[in-house]
């Protein structure tokens, strides 16, 4: 990547649609896409090959152009130009965001256009790559426009913005405020260890363990940001001909699932992603749980298992007509059995319609029932109290019925809420590379905390303040080795 290139790359999409934006950047991208522009005067749909000057661009202040090949000398589009000086632009060097029409027609003569204007199409990150060089954005606050693009929910979105701003580059100043002052007071004590100052000086473990407990919920907060981006999976489970695809359905608000009344219908399992503001939800429609001998139902069944086996939430389904069964006691615990992820249980008892109240409360105590023993075998994980549809594991559903479907909806929500790991850091990260470094500084910091409670000689213990500095520095990007900052940059999309 050659950094003192003039650069262009498309910002939008590469389809269709009512406007595109393409970017360039360098010390010449004015002069280069000067090339480009004609006076309204001499626009028409072919250009002659003639002398002119074109009005220069103010900075900040919008211009329209009309755009001509500079090659082919055919018109392009008339665009809105936004001009940017060095070092007042996001790049930091001359910048400009050219707006034409969007169709692919008018985007591929553009960027043919500007290419023949001797600018280089972009690598991907290579915009925001050149202003971390030109010191416009640390790495921080460079990985945080990429985590706004793909933030899967909206507090992570609104997490992303403010890191953006500086408030993860804040909390790292102040952590590293911290062990500087550590640091120094080895530094004193080492250096002038026969001067009387240096005999004052001593190390307080408690503020190691303040740094750590930062550091730690960093870390926590990185758990909850993963959790979050892969969303709580939810499993709908139980015998044939329960509702379960009905239910998937309802949940899903479309037609995903093939419903019919001969049993076996669902022979392998579909998913789909809903969400909330705050959480996303994996929820996974599985094949009937039996035993049976036809070899392509029960490969549907093993597969259920193999889900089920990894799921958050198992939500178990019972017909309120049939109501619930030896078998599904069974089921249940092989269900519980299998699963490695220590799931919450909820069970939804189906196609309550179909039976007088009466039936349906006899129906919701029987399955109480059924819950009491399992629950002394399985304790589920949660991170903070689990509360359903008025605080029950055990809700009633008719998919006729848009309100019950509502009700089932958002106790699953607030179940996936439970879920989530609790942190209490101001900030959040999302970046992996982040997230070693971080812990890195927090090994070298428990390491500073047992030098100090033992005493160890301070040397030594000055080393692992280093190493916990050196760290921070490299979350910073102060340490930019080519190959650090071309991992971060190339998970980028190239108009970034």
């Amino acid at each position: 990547m050659n950094t003192s290139d003039d650069i262009v790359a498309l910002s939008t999409p590469y389809a269709k649609s009512a406007l595109a934006i393409v970017r360039v950047t360098g010390s010449q991208s004015y002069t280069k896409f000067n090339a480009l522009c004609i006076p309204d005067e001499l626009h028409s749909s072919k250009v002659k090959k003639v002398s002119y000057s074109c009005p220069q661009f103010t900075p900040r202040h919008i211009a329209v152009r009309t755009l001509v090949h500079p090659v082919k000398q055919c018109a392009i589009d008339t665009a809105v130009i936004i001009p940017y000086r060095a070092p007042k632009s996001y790049t930091g060097e001359d910048m400009m965001e050219i707006i034409i029409h969007g169709g692919i027609p008018a985007i591929d003569m553009l960027l043919d256009a500007l290419i023949s204007a001797q600018f280089r199409y972009a690598e991907a990150g290579e915009f925001s790559k050149r202003a971390f060089l030109n010191h416009k954005i640390d790495l921080v606050q460079a990985e945080a426009i990429q985590q706004i693009i793909e933030a899967p929910t909206m507090d992570v979105h609104m997490q992303s913005v403010k890191q953006m701003g500086g408030t993860l580059t804040n909390h790292i100043l102040a952590i590293k405020t911290d062990i500087i002052s550590l640091a120094s007071k080895c530094a004193v004590s080492i250096d002038y260890p026969e001067e009387e100052i240096a005999e004052t000086i001593t190390l307080d473990p408690k503020h190691a363990r303040t740094i750590i407990t930062r550091l730690e919920q960093l870390l926590l907060s990185y758990d909850y940001t993963q959790q979050k981006k892969d969303g709580i999976a939810i499993a709908i489970v139980g015998q044939p001909n329960v509702g379960k695809s009905s239910l998937f359905n309802a949940l899903c608000n479309e037609e995903r699932a093939i419903v019919s009344k001969q049993a076996g219908t669902t022979r392998d399992y579909l998913d789909i992603v809903i969400q909330d503001n705050a959480v996303r939800i994996k929820l996974y429609d599985t094949a009937g749980l039996r035993v049976i001998n036809q070899e392509i139902e029960q490969l549907g069944i093993e597969r259920s298992y193999d889900i089920i086996s990894k799921v958050d939430i198992v939500l178990y389904v019972i017909a309120a007509d049939r109501g619930i069964e030896k078998k599904d006691e069974a089921l249940i615990k092989r269900c519980l059995e299998s699963n490695t992820h220590n799931a919450n249980l909820l069970f939804v008892i189906n196609k309550s319609d179909l039976v007088s109240p009466e039936t349906l409360d006899a129906c919701i105590t029987n399955v109480a029932d059924v819950l009491s023993p399992l629950s002394a075998l399985h304790t589920p994980h949660t991170t903070k109290p689990t509360h359903t549809q008025e605080g029950k594991q055990v809700l009633s559903c008719s998919c006729l019925s848009q309100k019950s479907v509502n009700d089932v909806l958002n106790a699953l929500f607030v179940s996936a809420h439970a879920r989530l790991p609790l942190y209490q850091s101001p900030v959040i990260v999302q970046s992996l590379r982040q997230r070693n470094y971080f812990k890195q500084c927090l090994v070298a910091m428990q390491e500073v905390k047992k030098g100090i409670e033992e005493n160890q000689p301070l040397d030594m213990i000055s080393l692992d303040l280093d190493d916990a500095l050196r760290s921070l520095g490299a979350v910073m990007g102060e340490i930019n080795a080519d190959e650090v900052l071309d991992a971060v940059f190339s998970t980028f999309c190239v108009g970034k």
